[in-house]
């Protein structure tokens, strides 16, 4: 589960508080808000790959020691079971899944697998990894399957959250700039341009989109509590501050970016509902996870390979 951290009264992020229902975190709106790139925006509904973000900054495919030293440099609030967790890169419960996602991550930058794992998109500098490729030909669907059975065999089928599964997600949508343009030009520009930035750093993504189990008698409108599930607080000028709980985060003390769209709804929106997409920077400020306890000792016991490759 996660559950927003705290602002303070002059727009900072400040520590996580405990109690979800007491905090708040400001996080940026795929659809609303995304760090202006300085990159002009393609015209709506034209159909062309987005010029490049971040040009000059951009890494570019990268390999697992890059994998394990982002996330060492952006410490995220994780607790299993009552208990703090300090470096997931190094804890009992999380090394194995992440060395397992870093020897993936390796297989772009193999000598003998580069050819299939990467290729360089028309706008930028640097080959990006085949999960964000935007199809255009028969040639670019069969590059796309090779690559992501790379994958696959490289877990035995066991990962049950690879890169490749959001990477594809982001790419559909930033193929389809006419729909998010029905609620704005500027949300259109928005998603292609955090494509751009997932695509030319090489980010792992994981996403969220169940509202916990509070009291299903009642639909979230009815809900005691406003913000029992995670609800927009205020539209900020730097992004969105919300409050509340979302679920099901897989793999999210490991990702680099959690991404958050709701799940087909019914009725009309509540007061502050979020009925289109945001997205939580990979620092995790003002952000907590929260896992139940045994996840190693559960998987460990009699589950061969699945154990190395999932959480």
């Amino acid at each position: 589960m996660i559950s927003g951290g705290a602002k303070s009264e002059n727009g900072e992020r400040i520590a996580f508080a405990p109690q979800a229902t007491e905090a708040a975190a400001l996080v940026s709106g795929i659809f609303s808000f995304v760090p202006d790139s300085g990159i002009a925006a393609n015209p709506v509904g034209e159909r062309r790959r987005p010029k490049s973000g971040q040009r000059g900054e951009a890494m570019g495919a990268r390999d697992g020691k890059s994998y394990v030293s982002r996330l060492k440099a952006h410490p995220r609030d994780v607790w299993v079971a009552g208990r703090k967790v300090g470096d997931v890169t190094t804890d009992p419960v999380f090394r194995r899944p992440v060395a397992a996602m870093a020897r993936l991550y390796d297989c772009q930058t193999d000598p003998e697998l580069r050819s299939t794992m990467t290729y360089l998109p028309d706008d930028a500098d640097a080959p990006a990894g085949v999960s964000f490729i935007i199809p255009r030909s028969h040639a670019d669907l069969v590059h796309r399957r090779k690559a992501m059975r790379v994958w696959a065999e490289a877990t035995f089928g066991t990962m049950g959250r690879s890169p490749d599964f959001l990477n594809a997600v982001l790419a559909s949508m930033a193929d389809a700039p006419e729909f998010f343009a029905e609620g704005g030009a500027k949300f259109a520009d928005n998603v292609q341009r955090y494509y751009r930035y997932c695509r030319d750093n090489d980010l792992f993504l994981t996403h969220t989109l169940v509202n916990p189990p509070v009291d299903r008698s009642k639909s979230a409108s009815q809900q005691a509590d406003e913000y029992a599930y995670l609800g927009i607080v205020e539209e900020a000028k730097d992004g969105l501050i919300v409050r509340g709980a979302k679920m099901l985060a897989t793999h999210g003390p490991t990702a680099d970016e959690i991404v958050v769209y709701p799940l087909p709804f019914l009725g009309a929106p509540r007061r502050g509902e979020i009925r289109a997409g945001l997205r939580h920077p990979g620092l995790y400020a003002g952000l907590a996870l929260y896992l139940p306890g045994a996840v190693r000792s559960r998987r460990s016991v009699g589950m061969g390979p699945s154990a190395r490759h999932t959480l």
